[in-house]
């Protein structure tokens, strides 16, 4: 087996990447990280990657849902519908990248500097895996 210094990104991320649009809802997004065993997707519009969503992002909701709701009381607005929620109201737009060659110890000091949990690896600009910080600590332990 390699030794961590030795690692590429390409050695352990997962693949194939499952990804979402930012047009699409959040209510049904949680069974898809499931389903698929992930714990975030790259957000992809027109082949693009635009942003990036976590599980940990889902958790934003309650919040939203509470002061979107506080503001419409406040405004003496009653029986409004609940909020909805679109991809684009939670991802992270600035994702970090990689590619499939860079080094698992660059991946690794990438993520602590930028204070992310996830990296998508990337070959002529389309993903093509992710690499969660959990990942990386499985190796280590």
């Amino acid at each position: 087996m390699n030794t961590f210094s030795e690692l590429l990104a390409q050695d352990v991320m997962s693949s194939p990447v499952f990804s979402t649009s930012p047009d699409a809802g959040v209510d049904q997004l949680e069974q898809e990280f499931v389903r698929h065993g992930v714990s975030a997707m790259p957000v992809v519009q027109q082949q693009k990657i635009v942003g990036i969503i976590s599980r940990s992002d889902l958790m934003q909701m309650p919040v939203l849902s509470a002061a979107i709701e506080s503001g419409v009381i406040a405004a003496g607005i009653s029986g409004q519908p609940k909020p909805t929620f679109r991809v684009c109201d939670l991802m992270t737009p600035n994702v970090v990248q990689c590619l499939p060659s860079t080094k698992l110890s660059q991946v690794a000091a990438d993520m602590v500097h930028r204070h992310v949990h996830h990296v998508v690896v990337v070959r002529n600009d389309e993903p093509v895996g992710v690499i969660s910080s959990l990942d990386i600590v499985q190796l280590t332990v």
